[in-house]
């Protein structure tokens, strides 16, 4: 599986997006408050077998951010 559809795949659960929302959808669109953003992150901890300091975290935007965080760490 691959950073982008492993990140779908973990936004879908966590978030349940409406229908038709795109790489580029904030977070905050998506439907992620604090509490869920959390999760969100501790699962992609979880499956990459990393962690994302906060600091990180507060940068993430939108799924695009995080792929390209994930594509950069994890190569």
């Amino acid at each position: 599986m691959t950073t982008e559809e492993t990140v779908r795949r973990i936004i879908t659960e966590f978030l349940e997006p409406a229908e038709g929302w795109n790489l580029t959808t904030s977070f905050a669109d998506l439907g992620s408050d604090s509490l869920a953003m959390m999760e969100l992150v501790m699962e992609v901890e979880d499956s990459f077998e990393i962690e994302i300091s906060d600091e990180i975290v507060e940068t993430l935007q939108t799924p695009k951010d995080l792929i390209n965080f994930l594509n950069k760490e994890t190569s």
